[in-house]
């Protein structure tokens, strides 16, 4: 995947304290361990990663910073 160029965008909470999905049935320690493995995986993939902090909820400037990774040639 790496050889042709794929881009992989994971973003992350710095916490994720009191998170709660009840479609899912998924609470904050498994979002936890699901974020932990995403970092895990960042580390090893040959492919370029944009591990993107979603902290802010500004969705202008997250949106503006994935087009910018996309766009970026390597």
């Amino acid at each position: 995947a790496a050889e042709v160029g794929v881009k992989i965008i994971v973003p992350y909470r710095t916490s994720y304290e009191g998170f709660h999905d009840d479609m899912h049935d998924i609470d904050s320690k498994a979002m936890q361990k699901i974020s932990d493995t995403y970092a895990e995986f960042i580390k090893w993939t040959k492919c370029e990663t944009l591990h993107l902090c979603v902290d802010s909820e500004d969705i202008d400037w997250e949106i503006k910073t994935i087009l910018d990774f996309i766009a970026k040639k390597e």
